[in-house]
This record gives structure tokens, C-alpha cells and sequence, in this order.
């Protein structure tokens, strides 16, 4: 058989993938994750001859580049978004998907997470990644050398003539060249601003793996690589039109699904001097020592089910086996992982503990169902008996736990018998005010949760603040709504203690908090762990409708109905123009008088309608309209004072100062009220 028949052949058979018709075609598949050969690339309609050719048609064959763990830097090709190197890795290191087409694709943030933990995808400065934005040919060509570990330093040689050694990516373009991942447009250029098409992206991928030559027996460009990267499965869940420029996100995904291909890998060279390959192992193990694998996160440093353990470790029990392993990490908040079946990726580090580098949670094992909507519970019951349960508001069946089932209360597990031994409800403290409820089976095949995670915050009005006791005000348990006592948290430096503090999303220490700061506040039952969030949020205008019950108290502001915590409900009152501090969640937690001063329970108000000498000028008299109705007062020989213009603000001033003041603040108020 001739080889142009031999190729016909394999055209016809590899154009069995392609849909000449502009769009992407995909078959569904459970937990939105596709087989390979479910994508379908589409293929615009035109002639694919040699003339529109690209630059990875005529390759030649892939050799092995000299490797270093250098890191080549990708550049945007719009100035308004400058990328920054990646630097340590987190939990999810570039977590902003900067668009709603990616913001529930659980497949794109796993690929993400590897990508951007080994650095071979950077975010912007801004700290996004923008995965709908379109990838530029130099943007493909210095990612491909990150997925290889090359540095990309190779001295531009000028092999384009669309290319001088001043373009960003020059080098990049060079090392590209050298390692036979691209070779150009066919007629001397390479066109490194123009958006990289799927087809081209694939093609690099295909030659970066080594290959090339298997592509070139099916066919060639573009049918050819097309087939080999779905038999290498570079297509899963990212589909894409083959003539089409490629989403970032797209690309991030055929990057991911490389690193998880068996590399072809050069291991020796028989006596003519042809390669000879070994595909044993995944790209991510040949050149970043990665190993992909499945199991159940049982620990952190933080919270653990399985015993303490150290800032920096994460434990894990891999699938098929029994016991957890304890891992190294630089990741962070990795809690949200806790209980559930994920994949991972870790270093082994000879002669040290493994290192795990990223992580992601694989949904197609674990189930998690979250109660957003405290409001919606109608009873928790049967935690102090064994197996507890929640009955949910139009909810059908109650959400029941195994008897055996871990509890995570506010960061830590939970001691039931502890909790007995105190005389406390299990029940009623498993049913927080406010905060969250979220129950996790790690295998979705059984009927019953085994790990309840409760978070249940308190609402308290700082007073003071050290590195080591928090003094507030919270709602006294015994009294009516609004009644407040002091709330005095003795955090010495324990040991095992963890203590987070955030105000206004950054992290702070706990001595920075100031007085009246809403602090969100959730603690372990021991105290060991507690997690602080002051939202620093405020709304200011006058309360025109409000009502006060414990746990369920509001007020409308400004036309917008907010929930009251219960330690604020005290100090509401309407028609006062004040400073309303929200918590964590949106409620009014705290009330302050626009210029400074505090409402409290135990105070009146009304609106200043006149001031005037009193009879006989002994002294001053002011006519206020109360709650009451229009009622007039005389001033003391020295009064506390806010009002606007006043440099003395909440300090005593006498009568004799104060009174004119207020005669010419009524008499001319324009003078004083915008």
C-alpha cells in the first residue's frame, strides 16, 4: 500500500472525530467529567489546505531539551494585565476564576490547582487568572516550556522575521523552536500576538510529549494530532472548535490533562541513533516528581479528625488502605476539604516526608449538603442518644448521621461525653443562631452522613483587646432580647491554640481589634481554636420600622430590611439618625450616633426644635420634640455635648458656653445643617 493511501486511510479514520460545523458538540457524563473520546472537536468550514497550514503542521521530530528548574516568566499580551510569577504554593493558589463560565467547573479549579502549584500557570496581578480571556501563541509557547521545566533562556537567534530580541518572549520563542514544539507559520513568522487557536494548542501539547511522529501516522495536520491527543486523553472536558482561539481556562485544562499523560520519555538510543521511549510514567512524575492520588482528607493542622498535628502537615488515607498518611504542605485552608474524597498530588522528598502540592475535591465520590438557611431547621434530635438528625423545613427526609459520626464543632472535634459532663444540650448546641451546618458522607454510596461540621458564631461588641484575653458584650443568655452582659476570653499562649483574626479581609492580631469592632466570633469547645471576622461594614440613616424578638429582631434603613443580633437590639430606637456597624453576616450588631455618640437603652432622644434663655436669665432652656411629644428641658451647669461644628465632641461643656451656641444653632440652622 503506497504511503499517500496508507495516509488517506488514516485521514478519513482520524476525520471521524470532527464536526465540520462551527461549535463544540460534548456528551454529557456524571459529575460533569467527560471520557476522552466524548470531546468532539468541531471544525470550521473551509478548505484545511496546504496554504492555511500553521506553524506545528510540518514539526520535525521532538528531541529531548537540556532540563533546569529555572521558571520562564509568561507575559499578557495586552498591557492592562501583567501577569506575576507564582510564588509558594496554597491551597488554591489562584483560586478568581474572573467569570462566571468557570465558576462551578469543578474540573477547571483541579486543574488549576496542580497547574498554578507547580507554576506553570501564574495569575495576574490582580490576583485572577481570567480563564475566558484568549492565549496568545508566545502566552502557549512559554506555558509548554513550564509544563516541561525548561527555562526558556535559550538567546533569541532571530529565526522569525516577525520576531526581534526585544519581544517579551523572544527567548521563550527560541527555546520553543529548539525543543521542536513550534517551528513557525510556514512562511518565516510565527505571529506571537495572535490568539493560538485549538487545533495549534494541541499540537504543541502533542509534540511537548513527544508525540510527534505518532500524530504524523495518523495523519498528520490537524486530524492527525487531534486523534493522538484524544487517545492521550488532552481533550477531556475541554472541548474546543479546531480553527477557534482558546480560552485560557480550555488551555489550562489540556495542560492539567498533560501532566497526567504517560510522557513519552527518552531513556536510551539504539546503535543508529534513533530514541527509544518508555511511557511508564505521567508527564508530572517525569519532570516535577508529581504522583497523582485519591483518598480521604482526615487532617490539617488546624482541625483534625484523627489526632493534633503540626502547622504544615495534612493528613490523608489513601484509597485501599487503612491507615492515614501524614504529608508535608505549604498549602492553606485545606479545612474545606475536610472528611471528603479528593485528589491530590504530592513530591516524594528522599530521605524526608513527602510533600503534597496541591489538591482538589473529586465529587464524584464524597456528598456534602450544606444548611445555608438556619431558619430552615425544624428540630435537631438524637446526638445525645447515638445517632443524631436534622429535620429540615420542606425537606422530606431528615438528614440522619451514623452513630459513630465525627462532629466538628467551630474548627475542632467534638467530645459529646465532655459536653454531657457539663450539662449541656448536644442537641440545642449543634443548632446555632447563626453560622453554618454541613453534613459530608465520604463515600456517597452510603445512606448516612459520618462527619457533621458546625460552625456557631456569637455577636460580641469589643471592649478591649491583648495578644491574650478579648473583653466584649454579648447577649445575656438569661435575659431578655437586647439585655447584654461582659464577656471576658482568657486566650493565653497555649500550646495547641489556634486564634485567627480578620478585619475587613485582611488577617490582624488579636491586640489590633479596637473598641466597639463587631467581632463574628466562632470557638471550639475548649477554646483552642477561634476564628474572629469583623466585616468593618456600616450603613448610616434612621430606623423606620423595626421589631425586636429574640433571634428573629429587625430594622429597615434607608428602605432595606437588616436583621438585629440580638446584643444590638438594646440600643434600637426610631427615627434616630445613626451609624449602624454590621457583623459577619449582614446584621447590625452595634449602634453609634453619627457624630459619635451611643444610643443605650437607658437614654431618650428627640429632635432640638428651640433654645432660649430662661426666665429671668437663670441659666438656658431648650424645647425638644420627644417621643413623648414637645417637652422643655433646662440645661445643667454642664452638659455632654455633640453637634455639628463641635470640636469637643462627647466632652462636658458649661451651660454658659453651651447655650448661646444653641440659641444661634436654632436660629440660623443652615449656618450649621447642610
Amino acid at each position: 500500500m503506497s504511503n499517500k493511501i496508507k495516509k488517506l486511510i488514516c485521514s478519513l479514520l482520524a476525520a471521524a472525530m470532527l464536526v465540520t460545523s462551527a461549535g463544540v458538540v460534548s456528551m454529557a457524563a456524571p459529575e460533569g467529567e467527560t471520557a476522552a473520546t466524548e470531546t468532539t472537536v468541531t471544525e470550521t468550514a473551509g478548505d484545511s489546505s496546504t496554504a492555511d497550514q500553521t506553524d506545528e503542521e510540518k514539526e520535525t521530530p521532538s528531541t529531548e531539551a537540556t532540563e533546569t528548574t529555572a521558571e520562564a516568566t509568561e507575559a499578557p499580551a495586552a498591557a492592562e494585565a501583567t501577569e506575576a510569577p507564582v510564588a509558594e504554593a496554597t491551597a488554591a493558589p489562584v483560586v478568581d476564576t474572573g467569570s462566571a463560565g468557570y465558576e462551578n467547573d469543578d474540573y477547571y479549579e483541579k486543574s488549576l490547582a496542580l497547574c498554578s502549584s507547580l507554576g506553570i500557570i501564574s495569575g495576574f496581578e490582580d490576583g485572577s487568572v481570567k480563564p475566558e480571556e484568549k492565549v496568545t501563541r508566545a502566552q502557549m509557547a512559554s506555558i509548554v516550556l513550564r509544563m516541561l521545566a525548561l527555562d526558556g533562556t535559550s538567546p533569541y537567534q532571530n529565526i522569525f522575521t516577525d520576531v526581534d530580541s526585544s519581544h517579551w518572549a523572544a527567548n521563550q520563542i527560541q527555546s520553543a523552536y529548539e525543543a521542536s514544539i513550534v517551528s513557525g507559520m510556514g512562511d518565516g513568522t510565527f505571529a506571537p500576538d495572535a490568539e493560538v487557536t485549538y487545533a495549534q494548542v494541541i499540537v504543541m501539547l502533542v509534540n511537548a510529549m513527544n508525540y510527534r511522529e505518532d500524530a504524523e501516522y495518523y495523519g498528520g495536520w490537524q486530524q492527525g494530532y487531534i486523534k493522538e491527543a484524544g487517545e492521550l486523553e488532552l481533550l477531556k472536558n475541554a472541548p474546543g472548535s479546531a480553527d477557534v482561539a482558546s480560552d485560557r481556562g480550555v488551555v489550562i485544562k489540556m495542560v492539567y490533562n498533560a501532566l497526567l499523560a504517560d510522557y513519552k520519555e527518552v531513556r536510551s538510543y539504539d546503535e543508529y541513533g534513533q530514541p527509544k521511549y518508555s511511557t511508564d510514567k505521567t508527564l508530572a512524575e517525569v519532570k516535577f516528581d508529581v504522583i497523582e492520588k485519591t483518598g480521604k482528607l482526615v487532617g490539617t493542622g488546624k482541625t483534625s479528625l484523627i489526632g493534633d498535628l503540626q502547622d504544615g502537615e495534612v493528613a490523608i488515607i489513601p484509597d485501599k488502605e487503612d491507615n492515614a498518611v501524614t504529608y508535608d504542605t505549604k498549602l492553606t485552608d485545606l479545612e474545606e476539604y475536610l472528611a471528603m474524597k479528593v485528589k491530590y498530588y504530592y513530591k516524594e522528598n528522599a530521605g524526608l516526608t513527602s510533600e503534597v502540592v496541591a489538591v482538589s475535591y473529586d465529587g464524584t465520590k464524597s456528598e456534602t449538603y450544606t444548611i445555608d438557611d438556619l431558619d430552615s431547621i425544624e428540630s435537631v434530635t438524637g446526638f445525645d442518644e447515638g445517632a443524631g438528625q436534622y429535620k429540615i423545613n420542606k425537606v422530606s427526609k431528615a438528614k440522619k448521621l451514623t452513630a459513630d459520626a465525627d462532629i466538628v464543632y467551630n474548627g475542632k472535634l467534638l467530645d459529646v461525653a465532655e459536653v454531657a459532663a457539663n450539662g449541656e444540650d448536644i442537641n440545642d448546641l449543634l443548632n446555632p443562631e447563626i453560622g453554618s451546618v454541613r453534613l459530608v458522607k465520604s463515600d456517597k454510596n452510603n445512606d448516612d452522613y459520618d462527619t457533621l461540621f458546625v460552625d456557631s458564631y456569637e455577636t460580641i461588641v469589643v471592649t478591649s483587646a491583648t495578644d491574650t484575653k478579648l473583653i466584649g458584650k454579648i447577649q445575656d443568655p438569661n435575659g431578655a432580647v437586647g439585655v447584654t452582659k461582659g464577656l471576658t476570653i482568657n486566650l493565653d499562649d497555649k500550646e495547641d491554640r489556634t486564634i485567627t483574626v480578620k478585619k475587613m479581609g485582611e488577617e490582624i492580631r488579636l491586640r489590633n481589634l479596637k473598641k466597639n469592632d463587631v467581632a463574628s466570633t466562632k470557638r471550639s469547645y475548649d477554646d483552642t481554636v477561634v476564628d474572629i471576622v469583623v466585616s468593618g461594614e456600616s450603613v448610616t440613616g434612621a430606623a423606620t420600622a423595626m421589631s425586636l424578638k429574640m433571634d428573629d429582631s429587625y430594622a429597615t434603613i434607608n428602605g432595606d430590611k437588616y436583621e438585629v443580633a440580638n446584643v444590638a437590639a438594646g440600643d434600637l430606637q426610631t427615627g434616630a439618625q445613626c451609624t449602624f456597624f454590621l457583623d459577619a453576616f449582614g446584621r447590625i450588631g452595634y449602634i453609634e450616633g453619627t457624630s459619635g455618640s451611643r444610643l443605650s437603652s437607658g437614654e431618650k432622644y428627640g429632635w432640638l426644635m428651640e433654645a432660649y434663655k430662661a426666665e429671668g436669665g437663670d441659666g438656658y432652656m431648650v424645647k425638644l420634640m420627644t417621643e413623648d411629644g414637645e417637652q422643655h428641658f433646662k440645661l445643667a451647669n454642664n452638659v455632654k455635648y455633640w453637634a455639628p461644628k463641635s470640636s469637643t465632641g462627647g466632652d462636658q461643656v458649661s451651660k454658659d458656653v453651651l447655650g448661646p451656641q444653641l440659641i444661634e444653632m436654632t436660629e440660623n440652622p443652615s449656618d450649621y445643617f447642610p
